[in-house]
């Protein structure tokens, strides 16, 4: 009898050790914590496909951008006036020999202006969107007199030049130029490597015999139409700059090495004007022999996109985490409120349908606005977690509260995404407000006893 006693325990064993394992809490707590960093493999996928659609899109932006114009940078009006002098050398024989040394004077204006108007015009490849502008732009540029020729130098003044730099030419039209002693002339191209741009006009001028220039300087303006993509910014060449960009676009971002003096942005657009003068910026007001290729400082702005989808994708799967956290843990509780033992692979099943949200969120954004794309993706999961919660407890209440948990851990983020200068405060009070609650709902899990399974 004893003996029968004996066996009768140890084929109830296994079962015994079976049930002790799948019943306990801090087993349970293992298992979330493996698939919590599992998921983040999938997780990584995630964000290599997004930086690959980024690409894509970045690579159509560049495509069409190729054929309408890049961003722009305006350089100049740049003076530029050759120069001459006879210098002597001694000879090997004890003699002396005269030769005419060359080089090149390059003044920038006393006074420039910038004036430049922004039309926005959005373009569409397949499903991606281009963001594209044509503008109007004034060159307003004074040299006054007297012209820095160096002592013992003389200027060629039949030959002097003024060098606008335009970034991409491709985007320019109706040009218009005028300018004292000049014939208005343009000429395509830059004929020289001694200015710190590749790109642009050369004006020829003839300067009065003397140097002596006209009373109120050397006046030199420019008009034109271009085309750019997203970005418009000029060099302050001038020893006193201004330089005045406005738009009916309402989402600028002025960037460059210089903010703006006055701003106004408002839903007809925006308004932006830099006074720079010339301790403001290192650039020599002239330079004998060529400035070289060198990083001129710049200001201007960017058309921005309300909300980049990929930014925002990739912002919310940070997150990821946190999401994944919360709902397993609510999978756990409803399992240890309701004694309906959760089989691992289920578990795997849920966390994996959580991944699923930013795949499908980043492949809605790219037709629909963000916004709507994260709430259907967040009601789809939240409709499957609520699918397969009630083919598991088959409880309404349980059912329910795994769908308010996951449309809640959704909300949540959404928020955090929609207050990026206060993500931190805001994510910190949510997520001590939702522990508040997962403290609430597990107050009970040690009076409902360890009899999940039974």
């Amino acid at each position: 009898m004893e003996e029968s006693n004996v066996n009768v325990s140890s084929q109830n064993l296994p079962q015994t050790l079976n049930n002790k394992l799948r019943n306990s809490l801090f087993v349970k707590l293992c298992f979330i914590g493996i698939i919590l960093l599992v998921c983040q493999i999938p997780m990584l996928m995630i964000s290599g496909l997004t930086e690959h659609r980024q690409g894509l899109a970045e690579s159509v932006e560049m495509e069409v951008a190729s054929k309408w114009g890049f961003r722009q940078n305006l350089i100049g009006p740049l003076l530029e006036i050759p120069l001459w002098q006879v210098r002597s050398e001694s000879t090997k024989d004890g003699g002396t020999r005269q030769y005419t040394e060359r080089s090149t004077l390059f003044v920038v204006p006393d006074t420039l202006k910038v004036t430049a108007t922004m039309e926005p015009e959005l373009r569409y490849r397949g499903i991606y969107e281009v963001m594209l502008y044509r503008s109007q732009i004034t060159l307003e540029g004074i040299f006054s007199e007297p012209l820095p020729i160096p002592k013992d130098w003389q200027p060629e003044l039949d030959k002097a030049k003024i060098y606008v730099g335009i970034s991409d030419m491709i985007g320019l039209s109706n040009l218009k130029v005028e300018s004292d002693c000049s014939s208005n002339k343009v000429l395509p191209g830059i004929s020289t490597r001694s200015v710190p741009f590749d790109s642009g006009l050369t004006i020829p001028l003839k300067l009065p015999e003397g140097g002596v220039l006209p009373a109120d300087g050397l006046r030199f303006q420019a008009s034109m139409s271009l085309n750019g993509c997203r970005n418009l910014s000029a060099v302050p060449l001038g020893k006193n700059t201004t330089i005045e960009i406005t738009s009916t676009w309402t989402n600028p971002s002025f960037d460059g090495n210089f903010l703006p003096t006055e701003r106004k942005i408002g839903p007809q657009g925006f308004q932006a004007s830099w006074q720079i003068n010339e301790f403001n910026r290192n650039i020599t007001p002239y330079l004998l022999g060529g400035m070289g290729k060198q990083d001129m400082p710049v200001a201007g702005v960017s058309l921005l996109k309300p909300a980049n989808v990929y930014v925002q994708v990739t912002r919310a799967s940070t997150y990821s985490l946190l999401i994944f956290l919360i709902v397993l843990m609510a999978f756990l509780i409803v399992e240890r409120l309701t004694k309906t033992w959760m089989h691992p692979l289920q578990y795997c099943l849920a966390a994996l349908s959580l991944v699923m949200f930013y795949a499908l969120t980043l492949a809605l954004s790219e037709h629909l606005a963000f916004s709507l794309s994260y709430w259907l993706s967040a009601v789809a999961i939240a409709a499957l977690c609520v699918f397969y919660c009630a083919l598991i407890f088959r409880k309404k209440t349980a059912t329910v509260g795994i769908g308010l948990a996951v449309l809640a851990s959704y909300a949540v983020i959404f928020v955090l995404l929609r207050v990026e200068d206060y993500a931190l405060l805001v994510g910190t009070l949510l997520t001590l407000a939702l522990l508040t609650v997962l403290m609430g709902m597990t107050g009970r899990i040690n009076q409902q006893g360890d009899k999940v399974g039974q």
